[in-house]
């Protein structure tokens, strides 16, 4: 039996198993919950025809993967309940033709029917996150020269494009072409002093700003992921938290879905700094 698609899991102690490829022992019948998760839609009571929508809440998600265990019965039912320990955090993986994704999920329950020919296993996976996320993270280095269109493109004779653009301070386009707004992490090296650091999503207008002296050698780590919030400074080996220093009106810069301008600037010093953002896209389903 070949599959069409690949699905492995990294347990808590860090042991990879590939279950889509091990058709001597397992075979996979079934795995429910790969699709966009529901949604809780609250609304209220409206004096005109319907009610008001008021908010909307992406529930967690629940894997559920159907297996028959076939070859050596009593090893490999062993085998599962070393991969699907209950109450322990395991990573997913599971990539097709289009999508390679990951999800962080706890077990729920690994149920056996030790009885049926061949034997079979339900194991229910909860994962708190309604999203995947994709397995491998894209890479940005904002810098000076911007480009400014992607293949496929057309060009008139009449109506040329530039091909990049030339900015006063780092940016990048980042494109967001998952299914949710997205934060990123960005790494950022100082070879110099640099004030003011401030990293802004020139779409939205939403900016990170810090009221802070960077020096020579320190790198600044801001993650803006859900969940994951933190802005610190490594210096001479030691980690510094730096909210304290974060200057009114920024925000936990996102990345709606679309095409999205970031771009770099400080008071002072902008030549002195190198940054790298990456972005891991979250996807409603495969």
């Amino acid at each position: 039996m070949t599959y069409d698609y690949t699905l492995k899991i990294i347990n808590a102690v860090g042991i990879e198993y590939e279950l889509s490829h091990d058709t001597e022992n397992i075979i996979i019948e079934k795995v429910e919950g790969l699709d966009p998760p529901p949604v809780d839609v609250n609304t209220a009571y409206s004096p005109t025809d319907g009610t008001s929508f008021r908010s909307a809440h992406a529930q967690q998600r629940n894997i559920v993967i159907h297996l028959a265990i076939v070859g050596d019965v009593e090893a490999q039912r062993l085998r599962l309940y070393k991969m699907f320990t209950p109450k322990k955090a395991l990573t997913l993986y599971f990539a097709n033709r289009m999508r390679d994704v990951k999800t962080v999920c706890y077990v729920e329950s690994p149920e056996f029917d030790i009885y049926a020919k061949p034997e079979r296993a339900v194991i229910s996976l909860i994962c708190p996150s309604p999203w995947l996320e994709s397995a491998v993270p894209v890479d940005y280095e904002p810098g000076y020269e911007v480009p400014t269109f992607e293949p496929p493109f057309s060009i008139e004779l009449d109506e040329p494009i530039p091909f990049s653009e030339v900015v006063d301070h780092p940016t990048s386009i980042i494109v967001n072409r998952g299914d949710s707004e997205v934060g990123f992490t960005a790494k950022i090296t100082f070879t110099g002093e640099v004030t003011g650091l401030k990293i802004t999503n020139e779409t939205t207008g939403d900016f990170f700003k810090l009221d802070y002296s960077f020096q020579s050698g320190d790198v600044l780590t801001l993650d803006t992921r859900r969940g994951k919030l933190s802005v610190n400074n490594k210096r001479s080996g030691s980690i510094f938290n730096l909210l304290q220093y974060v200057t009114d009106g920024s925000r936990w810069v996102k990345l709606p879905v679309g095409a999205n301008r970031v771009g770099i600037t400080a008071d002072s010093g902008l030549s002195y700094i190198t940054a790298e953002i990456s972005v891991s896209l979250l996807y409603g389903g495969v």
